[in-house]
């Protein structure tokens, strides 16, 4: 039997790129044999080779016969897993369509962020490669634990294979490789791979073993390759040949099944945020997966980490419409990097879910500040450096100096606002609030800083005139569908004017019945604690006066204002304009008043926040299904505390 030949298109896998985060295997001083057994499940041929059938596929086939080798080797009754999702799972996070799996890496990523479905569940050869609710919540009961980078040296592979009986390995394969099963041969002449001094082409496989006289390979091309010792599927592979044509490995373990340490992780907050102890370098997807859209530049990221699609959010609304619940579809701000916004919606999670309701959450313009924020930390710097620490004149050099910058990053912001939330583009949050009203379910709309700005672009979509009559028909469908959908609005900080909040959601807030509207604002003496860094101001004050300073007359008015700063800098509700009536302005206090700054993490993170908005749609949920209406439980639900004054909490 011939190797097995690269697809045409399909590019063979390649060395794992250099990365200083990889965590190298560390051999330890345990005593090493001169040769290994091999695992009782495979002398045993209990766990029989895989066949790959299209080339592409090898990485996923060799990672899905360890993770089989693993439960065997533990005792564990699992059946098979879906080398197919692993393999899918692998392009995702390259962003490539079909043209073969990059590195071993990738296809270790994609298996650590979605984890690992039943074969029967997603066979090779399936008709659909989608990403089901089905595959993706049967896939976290298999999911990886921790993986390490084995140095090409024989110390470290004889060590780590004595350790855990298996290595993901890839190297160039050549004519060498081409060793079929014959039972008529002797068995001390079967399944040897034959040194060739030629080019080869990459290829992902196991090392289950070693020998005085070369490594045990177990392939993935079927039962009639290999035949080492009277074994299918095996092959030696000689010292000789391992130094001249390996190219990586790795060594891994499972993860216990432990939902609630996910609740761990942490990712660093970014610009001017503290940052706490990691629990986690990076949180697994599949810990949000189906609850959260990736949104950049105004369109859905299909590829890597964190993907998403309107397929995704298809089978999202899918799982609604089969079991109708409550959804709090949650707008993510700007102002946290895509992993502290991901492991932050984690840890939210179960609270949400335990109050009835479903969570998803619309991650937009994260990537861009994570590009931004360390360049504004440089002009802080250099700030600090001009005028020094102390000056009273920091701030507004701060302001002045980061105006370019940040106008820049603003203006890409809004650009990408309406790119997302356009009709007439046809955007991708869009078409999914459009499609997560069509479900039926109750939306319960929470927007956190600069989410209120998509939120924005969406609803002036749905009011946008001058439009050919049947496009005006259908954009008067959604907006009714939408505005019936939406059971309550609740926006933290939004870094709007007054009359532009007006404009955009004075509308729907006056659509909704009294006490399902509500604004949270820092109180006084919170935002007197703000800092951003060396900035002794609020990150809405540094929007308002340094990057949109200029965008309009080319001054900063003084008694310019986000209606998300405090009421004294505000004036609300006693500027509230007659369809603004119904909004409920709530104050978020101070988490600890003894600490002398805050960040805006402690006004978009406030627990004190986050529980009277559940309070207060739990009570909205009450009155929605017990079908009453009384205007004084829908003010306390407003307030949230108990039934405090709804424009004072």
């Amino acid at each position: 039997m011939a190797p097995v030949p690269a697809s045409p298109g399909a590019a063979p896998i390649r060395r794992d790129p250099s990365d200083l985060r990889d965590q190298v295997y560390l051999p330890s001083l345990r005593p090493l044999a001169p040769r290994t057994e091999l695992p009782s499940c495979l002398a045993g041929g209990t766990l029989l080779p895989r066949d790959q059938q299209e080339a592409e596929s090898c990485a996923g086939q060799a990672l899905a016969a360890l993770i089989d080798l693993q439960h065997q080797s533990a005792g564990a009754a699992t059946a098979r897993v879906s080398a197919r999702m692993l393999y899918r799972m692998a392009l995702v996070q390259d962003g490539s369509a079909g043209g073969g799996v990059a590195s071993l890496r990738s296809v270790l990523k994609g298996f650590y962020h979605y984890g690992v479905c039943p074969e029967s569940l997603w066979p090779d050869g399936s008709g659909s490669d989608a990403l089901t609710a089905e595959r993706a919540k049967a896939a976290r009961g298999v999911t990886l634990g921790a993986y390490y980078r084995v140095l090409p040296g024989l110390n470290d592979w004889h060590a780590a294979l004595t350790d855990v009986g298996a290595l993901l390995v890839s190297a160039e394969i050549h004519e060498g490789w081409d060793c079929p099963f014959d039972p008529q041969k002797p068995r001390d002449r079967q399944g040897l791979i034959v040194p060739v001094r030629s080019g080869g082409t990459g290829h992902a496989f196991l090392v289950v073993g070693y020998t005085e006289a070369g490594f045990l390979v177990l392939n993935s091309w079927g039962a009639a390759w290999g035949g080492y010792d009277g074994r299918p599927g095996i092959a030696l592979w000689p010292y000789e040949d391992w130094a001249e044509t390996v190219m990586d490995a790795w060594v891994l373990r499972l993860g216990v099944p432990a939902p609630a340490a996910f609740a761990q992780a942490r990712g660093l907050h970014g610009l001017g945020f503290d940052t706490g102890p990691l629990g986690a370098s990076q949180a697994a997807c599949h810990r949000l997966l189906g609850h959260f859209a990736h949104l950049d530049d105004g369109r859905h990221v299909d590829s890597g980490s964190y993907a998403s699609s309107r397929a995704s959010v298809e089978e999202t609304a899918r799982c609604l419409e089969a079991r109708p619940r409550p959804v709090l579809l949650s707008v993510a701000g700007s102002l946290f990097g895509l992993q502290a916004g991901i492991a932050h919606e984690i840890r939210r999670r179960p609270t949400v879910e335990a109050a009835g309701l479903y969570p998803y959450t619309v991650f937009w313009c994260n990537d861009a500040f994570d590009s931004t924020s360390l360049v504004l930390d440089h002009l802080f710097e250099k700030a600090v450096q001009k005028v020094g620490p102390f000056d009273p004149s920091l701030d507004d050099t701060i302001e002045r100096d980061t105006a370019p910058i940040g106008r820049a990053f603003w203006r890409d912001v809004k650009a990408a606002a309406w790119r997302a939330g356009s009709h007439r583009r046809e955007g991708d949050a869009a078409h999914l609030f459009d499609r997560l009203a069509a479900t039926g379910a109750p939306l319960h709309l929470l927007t956190d800083g600069a989410g209120a700005i998509l939120l924005d672009r969406y609803l002036r979509s749905l009011e946008e005139g001058a439009l050919p009559p049947d496009e005006a028909a259908r954009r008067q469908r959604l907006r009714e569908r939408f505005f019936a959908a939406t059971a309550s609005l609740t926006l933290v900080t939004p870094p709007l004017t007054l009359a532009a909040f007006d404009e955009a959601f004075g509308p729907l807030i006056d659509h909704l019945p009294e006490g399902r509207a509500t604004l949270w604002v820092p109180s006084r003496g919170l935002d007197a604690k703000l800092h951003v860094g060396a900035y002794a101001r609020s990150i809405l004050h540094l929007i308002c006066h340094g990057f949109e300073r200029g965008e309009e007359d080319g001054t900063v008015a003084p008694t310019r204002s986000f209606v998300g700063m405090p009421q004294h800098v505000t004036g609300l509700p006693g500027r509230l304009t007659p369809r603004l009536a119904k909004l409920a302005v709530c104050r978020i206090a101070q988490p600890d008043a003894s600490r002398p700054r805050f960040t805006q993490a402690d006004v978009s993170l406030s627990a004190d926040c986050h529980r009277r908005t559940l309070d207060r749609i739990r009570a909205i949920e009450a009155q929605r299904q017990g079908g009453t209406d009384d205007e004084e439980d829908h003010a306390r639900a407003a307030a949230g505390d108990g039934g405090r004054s709804r424009n004072g909490s």
